[in-house]
C-alpha cells in the first residue's frame, strides 16, 4: 500500500477516534464542572502536572526511536520492553515516596493521597506501550482508534458516576486509571499474540535507541515544563481555586488542539520518517499539515473568543464566569500553538532531536520570567496574557531557528500555510460578535445558537469561494501529493 493511501486511512481512523474521545471528554468536563467546585478541578490540574511529567520518562524516550528506525530485531524490542517495565516501576516508587514533598511544593495537603493512586498508572502503562508504538509504526490506526474510544468512553462514564455520588477528586483519578488500564491491557494482549517478548535483557542491543531517547527525554522535559509552567505557577502562587478557573479555560481553548493536531501529526511522523532524504517532499508535506490544521482549528478558536461571554454561563453555570477572559486569551495562545506544534514530528522524523532540545531549553529560559511576572502582577489573567507573549516568541523562533535550519529561507511558504485560515476565521468571529450586539433577546441560549449558525455559514461560504478560486486557477492540481 502506498504511503498516501496509508496516510489517508490513518487520518480517517485517527480523526474518528479524536472526534469520539473529544466529545466524551467535553461531556465529562461539562458535567463535572456542574458537579464539582473549581477548587477540585484545580486539584486535578495539579495531579495532571505530576502525572504527565512522569509519563515523559515512562519509556525513556525510545518509543519514537522505534518508529524512526526502520528495522529492529526481536531481541532488541524485547530488551526495550523490559527496560520500559523497569522504568515504570521506578517511577511508581518515586511518586509514592515523593507525594508528601510534591504536596508541600503546591502547598496543598489534600494532594498526597490522590498522588498515591495516580502512581499506579506507571505500573500499568509500560505493559502495552511498546505494542501501541509498533501499531503506529505499521500505520495500523484502526486498532489504536477502537481501543482509545472504548477506554475513554468507559473511563468517562465511571468518572461521572463517581462524581455524582460524591467521590470528588477520586472520581477523576479512578476514571483516568480505568482508561490507562483498558488501553495498556488491550495493546499488550494484541502484542503478545503477535510476538511475545523474550525473557532477555541486553543493553548492547539498545544503545542507539537509548542515545536517541536521551535527547527525546531532554526535549520532552523542557517542552513539558514550557507547556505546564502556567499551571505550576498558578498552583503554587495563586492556589487551587484560581487554577480551577484556568483549567476550565485551558480545557476549552488548548486541549482540543492537543486532540486535533495528533490526528495528522501522529500519522505524519511515520510518513515523514519514510521521506528521509527527500527535502522538497518533506517541506511541501509539512506546510500542508499546518494548512489543514489551521483550517480546522482557527475557526473553533476565534469562534470561542466571540461566543465565550454568552456560552460559558449557559453551558457551565454562572459560577464559572471568571473563566471567560481566560478562555479568550488562551484562544490566541491556541492559534500560535497550532502553527508551531507539528515541528516535533518533523524533527523526530529526520533525526534532529538535538535541535528540538536546544530550542525548547532556550524557550524555557524565556517563559519563566514572563509567566511569573504576569502571575505576580495581574494574577491568573496575567499568566494567560504572558502566555500569549511567550507563544509569539515561540512561533518566531520556530521559523527562524528550526524551519530555516531544515529547509532554508521559506517565510512565504510558512506564512502562506496559515494566513488564509486566519483571515477567514477573523471575518467569521467579527460576524459573530456583530450578531450578538444586534440580536435583541434576553435569552442567552438564543444568542449563542444564532452566533454559532452565523459563524458556521460565514466560514463555510468564504472557504468555498477560496477553494473554488484555487481550483479554477489550477493551483490545487499543481500541489504534490504524498506517494
Amino acid at each position: 500500500m502506498s504511503i498516501k493511501r496509508q496516510v489517508v486511512r490513518g487520518v480517517s481512523w485517527t480523526a474518528s477516534s479524536m472526534a469520539i474521545t473529544t466529545i466524551a471528554q467535553f461531556a465529562q468536563l461539562l458535567i463535572l464542572a456542574r458537579l464539582l467546585p473549581p477548587s477540585t478541578l484545580g486539584l486535578m490540574a495539579m495531579l495532571l502536572v505530576v502525572l504527565n511529567f512522569s509519563q515523559q520518562y515512562a519509556d525513556l524516550g525510545v518509543s519514537n526511536a522505534i518508529i524512526h528506525k526502520q528495522g529492529q530485531s526481536r531481541e532488541t524490542l524485547s530488551s526495550l520492553y523490559w527496560i520500559n517495565l523497569i522504568a515504570g516501576f521506578a517511577l511508581f516508587l518515586l511518586i509514592l515516596l515523593g507525594a508528601p514533598i510534591i504536596a508541600a511544593v503546591f502547598q496543598e495537603p489534600h494532594l498526597t493521597k490522590p498522588l498515591y493512586w495516580t502512581a499506579i498508572n506507571f505500573v500499568i502503562l509500560p505493559l502495552g506501550q511498546q505494542y501501541r508504538v509498533l501499531l503506529q509504526k505499521e500505520m495500523r490506526f484502526k486498532a489504536i482508534a477502537i481501543t482509545d474510544c472504548t477506554a475513554v468512553a468507559l473511563g468517562t462514564f465511571v468518572s461521572i458516576l463517581l462524581a455524582a455520588n460524591g467521590y470528588e477528586i477520586y472520581a477523576i483519578v479512578w476514571g483516568y486509571l480505568i482508561i490507562s488500564t483498558i488501553k495498556s491491557v488491550t495493546f499488550a494482549y494484541w502484542g503478545f499474540k503477535a510476538q511475545k517478548p523474550i525473557f532477555r535483557l541486553r543493553f548492547g542491543h539498545t544503545k542507539e535507541y537509548l542515545r536517541f531517547g536521551m535527547y527525546q527525554l531532554g526535549e520532552r522535559t523542557v517542552f513539558f515544563v514550557n507547556s505546564n509552567l502556567d499551571s505550576l505557577i498558578i498552583g503554587r502562587m495563586l492556589g487551587a481555586e484560581a487554577l480551577g478557573y484556568y483549567m476550565l479555560a485551558y480545557n476549552l481553548a488548548i486541549v482540543p488542539i492537543l486532540k486535533i493536531n495528533p490526528v495528522l501529526t501522529s500519522v505524519m511522523f511515520p510518513a515523514f520518517s519514510k521521506m528521509q532524504g527527500e527535502d522538497r517532499k518533506l517541506k511541501e508535506s509539512y506546510f500542508k499539515v499546518i494548512r489543514y490544521l489551521s483550517f480546522v482549528n482557527f475557526p473553533l478558536l476565534l469562534g470561542m473568543v466571540a461566543a465565550a461571554p454568552y456560552a460559558v454561563s449557559l453551558v457551565f453555570g454562572n459560577h464559572w464566569s471568571s473563566s471567560v477572559t481566560l478562555i479568550q486569551l488562551l484562544a490566541f495562545v491556541g492559534i500560535m500553538r497550532v502553527i508551531g506544534n507539528p515541528i516535533g514530528a518533523l524533527l523526530m522524523a529526520v533525526g534532529k532531536v538535538d535541535m528540538g532540545f536546544k530550542w525548547h531549553m532556550a524557550m524555557l529560559v524565556t517563559a519563566i520570567p514572563i509567566l511569573a511576572t504576569g502571575a505576580y502582577t495581574f494574577g491568573v489573567v496575567g499568566v494567560a496574557s504572558g502566555y500569549i507573549l511567550y507563544q509569539l516568541i515561540y512561533v518566531v523562533t520556530n521559523y527562524s531557528y528550526l524551519l530555516r535550519g531544515l529547509f532554508g529561507s521559506c517565510l512565504r511558504s510558512f506564512i502562506g500555510s496559515f494566513a488564509p485560515a486566519l483571515a477567514f476565521s477573523t471575518i467569521m468571529a467579527a460576524s459573530m460578535v456583530g450578531a450578538a450586539l444586534l440580536i435583541e433577546s434576553d435569552k442567552t441560549s438564543v444568542i449563542v445558537v444564532l452566533q454559532l449558525l452565523l459563524g458556521t455559514i460565514v466560514y463555510a461560504l468564504i472557504s468555498l469561494v477560496f477553494v473554488r478560486k484555487r481550483l479554477t486557477g489550477g493551483k490545487l492540481h499543481s500541489e504534490r501529493n504524498l506517494s
